[in-house]
Parts: C-alpha cells; sequence; structure tokens
C-alpha cells in the first residue's frame, strides 16, 4: 500500500487523479485489444475454413479417380497462402492421399481414421502452440469420401499483438503525461486555498496573533471551511481579550474578594458567637426558670402527699388527688420543655450505666398501669422474652424516658382493650446487642396522613381547638431523638380504628452476668392458667414453659367443676399449681378452693375467698412471679400475701436528728413534715453558711443540702464540711443532695 499519510495534498491529489486516469485508460486500451484480437483471430478461423471447403470441393473428382497429381495440382493452389503450413487430403480409408508440401505426414494412420470418422458429424478448429489446425470433410453426393487438413501459422496473429500491445504502451504514456501536466494544474483549484489555510493556521499558532485571517477564493466547500476557521478566530480573539482584560484586574479583583471573605468570615465568627452565646443564655433560662418552677412545684407535691395522709372525707381526698394530679402534669410538661431545649441545643448527654433491664421495664410498665386503670378498661402486659440478658450498659434515665412517653400515649387514646409492651433481643457479638422494643395498643389508631407528622415539634394527630385528648406533641419527638441519639430508630405502624404499634431497636452493650434463679425443680410441674385475656394467658404460658412447666391454658367457661359431685376425683389429673385472673365467679373460685391446690390469684377478689391463694398482682412481673410459684410450691413457710399494700410504712420510726439546708421555705417545711412522719426531728437553715455555723455548734445523723442557693451553694459547703470533719477529726456525717437536676453539673 502507497504511503501517503505524510505526502502533501498536492501530491496526493495528483496521485489520485493519475491512477485514476491511468486505471481508466489501461482498462480501456487492454479491452480493445482483446477485442480486435478475438475478431483477427475469428476472421481467420472464417478465411481458412472457406479455403479447405473450396480446397475439398476441387478435389472431390481427384479422390474419387484415385488421381493423385491432380489431387496435388488443387492442393499447390494454396501456396498463395503465406500463412498456409500445409495442406492435406486423407482418404476415406484414413490414410494421406496427397499433401502439399508432400512431406507433411506427421498425422498417422488411426488419426486419421478418427477424424474422418468424427467428421461425419464435426467441423473443426484447433489452436495448438502458434499454430491453427482446420479440418473440413469432403462430402460427394451427401457421403464423405475424404478430409481436407489446413495447418496455419498463427505469426501474424502474435506480430499482430505484439504491435497493439506496443501502441497501447505508447498511448498509456502519452496520456499519462498529459494527465500529470493537466492534473497539476487543475489541483491547485482545491490545493492552494486549502495550503493558504494551512499557512495561515501555522502563522496564528507560532505567532498568538488572532487578528490574522484566512483568504476566501470560492463559495464552495472549502470556502466554508475558511469562513468557518475565520470565525473561530474571531472567538478566539474575544476570549484572549476577555481573558487579557480579566488578568489584568485579576489581582485587584482577588485583592477585593480576600477582603470581603475576611469580613464575612469574621461577621461569621461573631454571628456563630452570638449564637452560641444566646443558646447559653437561652439554656441557663430556661434552667433556671425550670429551676424556680421546680421548687415551689415540689413544696406544692409535697404538702399535697402529706395532706393526703391525713384523715379527709371524700370531698377533700378528691380535691387533693385532683390537685396532685394537675401538679403533676404540669411538672411532666417542665420536663418536656426543658429536654427539648437541651435537645435542640445540643447539650443533653447520655449515661452508661450498668441496669437490670428485665425489672427496669416492668417497673415502668407497672408505674403506668395506674394511670390505664383510671377509669378505662384498659389492661397492661409486659413481655420479656428469653433472648434478653439481665444486665445492659445504657441510660436507664432516657431509656425510661422513651418508654414512659410511648406508653403515655397508649393510655391516652385507649379507652379500653390492653396495651401490650414487648422486649427481645438480638445478638451482635459477644460484647452488643440489639433491643428491640414494642408498644402496641388497641385504640384509636393513627391516619396514615399524620404518622410522619406527629414524630414534629409540638404536633398532634388532632390539632384542633375541639381535641379530645390534651397534651404538648413533644413527647413524641423527645423520644424519636433520643432513640436517634443511641442509635436507634423509632418506627410507627398504626391503622385507623385498629389501634398504633411504636417499635424502636437501639444497640446497647452487654453488662456484667447475672446470677440466674434456679428453675430446675420447676420442671414437669403442672399449672393451670385461668384468665380472660388471650394476651395475658399466651404471655404467662411462654414464662412457664420457658422454665419447663407444662402448661394448660383455660377461660373461665372453660372450667367445669362437676366431678367435684361425685366420686371420680382421682380420675382427673388436677395441676400442681393454678393461676388465675379477674373475671372468676365466686362459686369458681369457691370451687377451686375445694380442690385444695394452691391458687396464685392475680386479683385480691380471687385471693379474698382462697385459703391457698397467693397475690400476684397486675401487670404481672416475670422474676416475681417467678419466685411465688417456687415460694408457694416448695417453701416450708407460706406466707399469704397481705391483701393492703400500704403507701408508707408509717408505722415504723427512725429516731435522728437532721439538718436541712434550702432557701426555699415551702421545701424545708415539706422535707421537715416528711420527716417528721419517720420521727426524725430536723432543724432548718436557709444557705450553706448557716449550715456550717450551725454544725459547729450541734452534730446531726445526716444532712439533706440544697444544691443551688444564694451567698453558700451546697457545693461549697460540702466542701468545707467535709475538710472540717478531716482536720478536726469530726464524725463523718451523710449528706444528701436536694436538687432541680436541671442546670448542668447539677
Amino acid at each position: 500500500m502507497i504511503k501517503t499519510k505524510k505526502s502533501t495534498i498536492k501530491h496526493k491529489l495528483l496521485l489520485i487523479i493519475m491512477l485514476t486516469s491511468g486505471l481508466a485508460l489501461m482498462v480501456a486500451s487492454v479491452g480493445f485489444v482483446i477485442n480486435d484480437l478475438l475478431s483477427l483471430r475469428k476472421s481467420m478461423e472464417k478465411q481458412f475454413s472457406t479455403l479447405a471447403d473450396i480446397v475439398g470441393t476441387n478435389s472431390t473428382a481427384a479422390l474419387s479417380f484415385d488421381d493423385v497429381e491432380g489431387a496435388h495440382d488443387v492442393l499447390r493452389a494454396v501456396e498463395v497462402e503465406p500463412a498456409v503450413l500445409w495442406v492435406r487430403l486423407i482418404g476415406q480409408d484414413g490414410r494421406v492421399f496427397a499433401s502439399f508440401p508432400k512431406d507433411k505426414t506427421s498425422v498417422t494412420q488411426e488419426d486419421h481414421n478418427t477424424l474422418i470418422e468424427e467428421s461425419e458429424h464435426v467441423t473443426a478448429s484447433l489452436f495448438g502452440e502458434r499454430v491453427m489446425d482446420i479440418y473440413r470433410p469432403i462430402k460427394l453426393d451427401n457421403e464423405i469420401v475424404g478430409m481436407v487438413h489446413i495447418r496455419v501459422d498463427m505469426n501474424v496473429f502474435f506480430v499482430r499483438l505484439s504491435r497493439y500491445a506496443g501502441i497501447v504502451l505508447a498511448l498509456l504514456f502519452i496520456s499519462f503525461m498529459a494527465a500529470l501536466l493537466i492534473s497539476s494544474r487543475l489541483q491547485r483549484i482545491i490545493s492552494d486555498p486549502i495550503t493558504n489555510l494551512s499557512d495561515v493556521a501555522r502563522r496564528v499558532s507560532s505567532s498568538e496573533n488572532y487578528s490574522i485571517r484566512a483568504e476566501k477564493h470560492s463559495n464552495d466547500e472549502i470556502g466554508a471551511l475558511v469562513d468557518g476557521f475565520n470565525d473561530m478566530l474571531d472567538q478566539i480573539q474575544i476570549r484572549d481579550n476577555k481573558l487579557r482584560h480579566y488578568s489584568e484586574t485579576l489581582e485587584s479583583e482577588v485583592e477585593s474578594r480576600t477582603s470581603d471573605l475576611n469580613k464575612t468570615n469574621i461577621d461569621l465568627k461573631h454571628a456563630i458567637t452570638r449564637a452560641n452565646e444566646a443558646a447559653r443564655v437561652k439554656s441557663e433560662f430556661l434552667a433556671n426558670m425550670s429551676h424556680e418552677i421546680r421548687t415551689p412545684m415540689n413544696g406544692v407535691i409535697g404538702m399535697l402527699e402529706l395532706l393526703s395522709m391525713d384523715e379527709l372525707n371524700t370531698d377533700q381526698k378528691d380535691m387533693v388527688d385532683i390537685a396532685a394530679s394537675s401538679a403533676m402534669s404540669l411538672l411532666a410538661l417542665l420536663n418536656d420543655i426543658l429536654d427539648f431545649s437541651k435537645i435542640e441545643s445540643g447539650q443533653l448527654t447520655l449515661e452508661a450505666i450498668e441496669f437490670n433491664v428485665c425489672d427496669f421495664v416492668e417497673e415502668v410498665v407497672a408505674l403506668s398501669n395506674s394511670d390505664s386503670r383510671k377509669n378505662k378498661k384498659v389492661e397492661t402486659i409486659s413481655y420479656i422474652d428469653s433472648t434478653v440478658p439481665e444486665i445492659i450498659v445504657g441510660d436507664p434515665l432516657r431509656l425510661r424516658q422513651i418508654l414512659t412517653n410511648l406508653l403515655s400515649n397508649a393510655i391516652k387514646f385507649t379507652e379500653e382493650g390492653e396495651i401490650v409492651v414487648n422486649v427481645r433481643a438480638k445478638k451482635i457479638n459477644d460484647q452488643s446487642i440489639t433491643m428491640y422494643f414494642e408498644v402496641k395498643d388497641t385504640g384509636i389508631g393513627i391516619p396514615k396522613e399524620d404518622q410522619q407528622r406527629i414524630f414534629s415539634s409540638f404536633v398532634q394527630a388532632d390539632g384542633s381547638t375541639t381535641r379530645k385528648y390534651g397534651g404538648t406533641g413533644l413527647g413524641l419527638m423527645i423520644s424519636k431523638q433520643l432513640v436517634e441519639m443511641m442509635h436507634g430508630e423509632l418506627f410507627l405502624k398504626s391503622e385507623l380504628g385498629h389501634g398504633s404499634t411504636f417499635y424502636f431497636s437501639i444497640p446497647i452493650s452487654l453488662g456484667s452476668t447475672c446470677s440466674t434463679f434456679d428453675t430446675e425443680k420447676l420442671i414437669d410441674q403442672r399449672a393451670w392458667i385461668i384468665d380472660e385475656n388471650e394476651t395475658l394467658r399466651s404471655v404467662l404460658a411462654s414464662y412457664l414453659q420457658e422454665w419447663g412447666m407444662k402448661v394448660e391454658l383455660l377461660k373461665n367457661k372453660d372450667l367445669d367443676f362437676s366431678h367435684l359431685e361425685t366420686d371420680n376425683k382421682e380420675n382427673i389429673t388436677y395441676p400442681d399449681i393454678i393461676i388465675a385472673g379477674d373475671g372468676l365467679e365466686l362459686s369458681d373460685v369457691q370451687h377451686l378452693a375445694e380442690l385444695n391446690i394452691p391458687i396464685i390469684g392475680l386479683s385480691k377478689r380471687v385471693c379474698m375467698f382462697h385459703p391457698l391463694a397467693y397475690l400476684v398482682e397486675k401487670p404481672v412481673r416475670r422474676q416475681q412471679l417467678r419466685k411465688q410459684i417456687c415460694d408457694t410450691l416448695f417453701s416450708q413457710e407460706k406466707i399469704k400475701a397481705d391483701m393492703a399494700v400500704p403507701i408508707v410504712a408509717v408505722d415504723e420510726t427512725y429516731p435522728g436528728r437532721a439538718l436541712i439546708a434550702d432557701d426555699n421555705e415551702g421545701n424545708r417545711k415539706v422535707a421537715e413534715r416528711m420527716l417528721a412522719t419517720l420521727g426524725v426531728q430536723a432543724e432548718l437553715v436557709c444557705d450553706g453558711a448557716e449550715a456550717i455555723d450551725l454544725l459547729n455548734h450541734k452534730e446531726f445523723d445526716i444532712i439533706f443540702m440544697d444544691v443551688q442557693m444564694p451567698g453558700m451553694d451546697g457545693f461549697q459547703a460540702t466542701k468545707i464540711i467535709r475538710n472540717l470533719e478531716i482536720n478536726e477529726q469530726r464524725k463523718r456525717t451523710p449528706i444528701v443532695a436536694m436538687t432541680a437536676n436541671a442546670m448542668k453539673g447539677d
């Protein structure tokens, strides 16, 4: 292949023109020569075939009369054709009858016979090496009596071929030179504008002068190329001028913008400082306000609690209960606002301490149970799965806050049915697990369009002025934020009219192992569980089966005591213990008593009419139930549960002296009255300085010290008291801090 990559466009055009024209001329010439030679060959064949026919016709008499000399005379007539090498007459027997010249007898007898036989059907013209053989039959009265064989010299053919080849080569050369001369001039029409454009591009590139323009010579494609090139130079020149202008003004712009940026950074720093200061002031203000509100609230709640311990009539007790409930609601609202402020300002921190998660969950559920039973037919149930370890490491205060908020919502929006708290765990590794908490209720449910909105601040599903349920709308938002701070997620699944399920998961670390309660002796013990609530029956059955007991679940209507009136008691398989809940008729309790089987009652009503009944109040706690079953079945001293559960054991007294240091008179009075109910004599002071002065003259068994006080606060006073005890070898006195737990460091 011809290498043209480095050739100029002029040479490429010349090469294309010359190759094209030369190839076309060569093809035409070769075609002409071939056509002429074929015509010549056909003409010669026709000419000598006619000559053979004439010779054959003239030789008929000689062959018929066997006249050899006459035949030679006839053959001598072909002498006028110089191209004829020889001619022969072949008889019917296949022998050469006569020839001219006479010595040409190269064809054999066998060949003659074959040719004569074939000549009956074929007239042949055979081409050999530079010769042509013509075979024509001789006929007499339509019968073949012999054959004429003429050999023609083909040199004339090849002479003409050589002559034609010379002519063609000469014409090709002349045409090639003419085409070269013409194309070398005509190609300039294309190559010169392109060469000029290339020169302009080279000059622009080397000089970087974008004002140079290429000259346009035509309006064809090359002219369009020149226009495009010039337009490109115009654009480059404009951008180059702009760039030069920007370059000239860049330094001043950089200085100006740097100055503006520095000013913006300074303003931003000032703004951040002001924002941080505002957040700090806001946080301190809220904390101080919280402390100032908590202090009198503590006095109100304390006095109401003391007042409820006195003998009051029904109306007075109702008023005290309403006032106490309102005070607690106000305190809960204050806690929500303070927590919201801490979360918003990023000042809320989480603790990491060990605690018993099973006791913790059951305690939260038990505290919420009293609210769920107020004027409502709602049963609260907790289920702790066997996968949950006893001791975990986390923040029990904030976890309690999350569960309490979710339970409060469930109680608020559930008029009847049940609220179930499920807890399970999934192991991550040897040091950590994922805890799953679920709070499910049978309340009014939440519309789908409101399910995301309720996690926003100050938002409720029903925000109208006619809404039935109260609340600030902070509880769920705070719960969601706390769960996310624990690296968990809070979800909601609800359907309007079919209740709601709030569930959240948090990764948490395992605590130290705890000694497990021995339940081996409970294996194969039989138990009946009687209760109308299907969920409670399932939960209790799961616990008992986990401990290896055999369980049978019964509803009240499933009880059949007809066998007690017959003598077939021995054929009935009775349980070792019965767990009975609400809904039992008095007759059913009496029949159960006749069986003389110990019973664990889940209500006081069951225990009142059964001699072997032991009380485990709802909501049922797992550890309490396990211990009571073991004590009931195996303890030698079975103590029946007390029917009355006192709030405070006021019959116990603790004679002693206490010092109360608090700047709020109401708090001092509340503390003094509460200690008095326990038989403790208290002295009151207003600040830390008075407390130290009094301690220099008197001894006390315990000191209650407020953290925040004017003058000398609780921290300063405690530090001085401890130093005095060390320096003067005084008895170490226990000091109990009293605080609203609102300020950082409380």
